[in-house]
């Protein structure tokens, strides 16, 4: 996601929030007549309004704009919460919709989640709360921004690393392929870019004072592919909080509305250097490489990685 998109997601929030404060004016909560008089209208694809007339724990769900429906399943039937197909983008608001009620104020959240259709989907959302009679919140509005793109397939990424030392050095020849046959060319033929980096983080095992290596999901801090983890070394904690800095590291670069690329995170510890590198061509996908401060160099780790991530 560029900043540019990712600032324009914030605004739509802002805008949302801003539209149900100038219509509740100066009132605890807008009625729903409204908003729907002169606020819904240039959100309603990214909308859903839920309905508690009887029991907040069984809302009827009023109206699902078409970006919500995406990936319900075309001609699905939604007016109850048990309708609400899982790993979808409307469950993200079915599930958190109650926060808003008990708060009674605006919610907003932001998350990454990979959905029935298998795409990553990041998104941001708000719910507001609307009342009937000025005290009691008996509607909530909820408005979303998002972007879906294809699931990283950590699984061929783990595979295809773990086929590096089976990768010849030199390319090679055309008789070879030949007698080979294609069966055999294709068990052993994966993407330029993923045998790049295959061998080129292979060779990154040998970084001095090593003591954790591994690709990690920005999105939710999840371990693809562990290449190396000495002793007691808590990789998949230190992976989560890593993708969670670079996540921040992105906001504030959002925030203050420059229009560059995060490039790279160093942590120190008393007794550790860890190096946090997001992947060129490949979306929300890290390297993490973990030191010793006492064996490694952290020069020459960040100028091995450097080398291993290299383009062209």
């Amino acid at each position: 996601m560029t900043e540019i998109q990712d600032h324009t997601e914030r605004r739509l929030q802002i805008q949302v929030y801003q539209e149900w404060a100038r219509v509740a004016n100066a009132k605890p909560f807008p009625t729903m007549e409204d908003m729907e008089e002169v606020a819904l209208e240039g959100f309603h694809e990214d909308s859903v309004v839920l309905q508690m007339t009887e029991d907040a724990m069984d809302p009827i769900i009023a109206f699902v704009g078409s970006n919500l429906r995406r990936d319900c399943g075309q001609g699905t039937r939604i007016e109850r919460l048990p309708d609400v197909p899982g790993l979808t983008l409307l469950s993200r608001f079915t599930d958190t919709y109650l926060q808003c009620v008990a708060n009674r104020a605006p919610v907003g959240f932001e998350a990454s989640f990979v959905n029935c259709l298998k795409e990553n989907v990041h998104y941001r959302g708000i719910l507001l709360p609307i009342s009937s009679d000025g005290q009691n919140v008996d509607t909530v509005w909820g408005v979303t921004s998002s972007k879906s793109e294809p699931a990283v397939d950590f699984a061929a990424m783990a595979e295809e690393l773990e086929l590096v030392d089976e990768v010849p050095a030199a390319k090679p020849c055309n008789d070879n392929v030949a007698a080979h046959g294609e069966e055999a060319t294709a068990t052993r033929v994966q993407s330029e870019e993923a045998q790049r980096l295959a061998q080129g983080l292979a060779a990154c095992r040998d970084i001095d004072g090593l003591v954790g290596l591994a690709l990690v999901d920005i999105a939710d801090g999840a371990v693809g592919a562990q290449l190396a983890c000495a002793g007691d070394f808590d990789l998949a904690g230190v992976a989560a909080s890593g993708a969670e800095l670079i996540r921040l590291k992105r906001e504030v670069i959002a925030q203050c509305g420059l229009a560059e690329r995060f490039e790279e995170a160093i942590v120190t510890t008393r007794r550790q250097f860890w190096l946090l590198q997001p992947l060129d061509g490949v979306e929300d996908l890290l390297v993490l490489a973990a030191l010793d401060r006492g064996r490694g160099n952290l020069a020459n780790a960040r100028r091995q990685l450097g080398q291993a991530l290299m383009t062209g």
